[in-house]
């Protein structure tokens, strides 16, 4: 049988629905994929920033990190 032969986790997708659980799941590995994104999400989640704050840090302008 198929179903018994995926993951847990392919088991929950397939459960809730893909639809809405792969736009999150790629999402989620968008964020996670790039070095600069990965920093930003450390540092946020042991405080919170405003962007100027995060630009400063950074050494980047507003508008390059509002694309990263």
């Amino acid at each position: 049988m198929l179903q018994s032969q995926q993951s847990p986790d392919s088991a929950a997708i397939t459960e809730k629905g893909a639809g809405g659980d792969i736009a999150q799941l790629a999402a989620r590995l968008k964020a996670t994929g790039d070095p600069l994104r990965l920093e930003i999400l450390r540092l946020l989640s042991q405080d919170s920033y405003s962007v100027l704050e995060l630009c400063r840090i950074f050494s980047l302008r507003q508008p390059a990190l509002s694309t990263t």
